[in-house]
């Protein structure tokens, strides 16, 4: 189990207060990835998003099928979130996300979130203004790099 203090570090939930802290720990699931070892893999169904409370991971997207063209997106580290995208559609999972050293995360199911959204839904658009945020910092980030 998550403890809610244990999430005071995650940027995605920097807005919620004790009591929402304590209603999303009570969604979270546990999970520890070991280093080079995937958290998802592009073309998994989108399920949950991550919130990484130890390690980082890098995401990636694959080349082709020997494996050359592989591309790196991003490196992302403890306090922040992975596979956001699974909250907001049901889509395939985009990218891959691979644990660099031993990874320890909290994971949320899509079908939680989407529960929070009907029962405690202020402390849902925090979350989803964060996911806003960052979503378009991230695209900002990578229109830079097109231009």
């Amino acid at each position: 189990m998550i403890r809610p203090d244990e999430l005071f570090g995650i940027d995605t939930l920097k807005d919620l207060d004790e009591a929402q802290r304590g209603l999303v720990s009570e969604m979270l699931e546990e999970r520890v990835v070991m280093d080079g070892k995937p958290v998802f893999e592009e073309g998994d169904p989108g399920d949950s998003a991550y919130f990484i409370l130890e390690g980082s991971v890098r995401v990636l997207r694959q080349g082709d099928e020997d494996g050359e063209d592989e591309r790196t997106l991003a490196e992302i580290r403890n306090g922040w979130i992975v596979g956001e995208m699974a909250l907001l559609d049901k889509g395939p999972r985009s990218a891959s996300a691979i644990a660099r050293g031993r990874c320890r995360f909290a994971r949320l199911p899509r079908e939680a979130f989407e529960q929070m959204l009907t029962d405690h839904p202020t402390a849902a658009s925090l979350i989803l203004r964060r996911l806003a945020r960052m979503l378009s910092m991230r695209l900002r980030r990578t229109n830079s790099l097109v231009t």
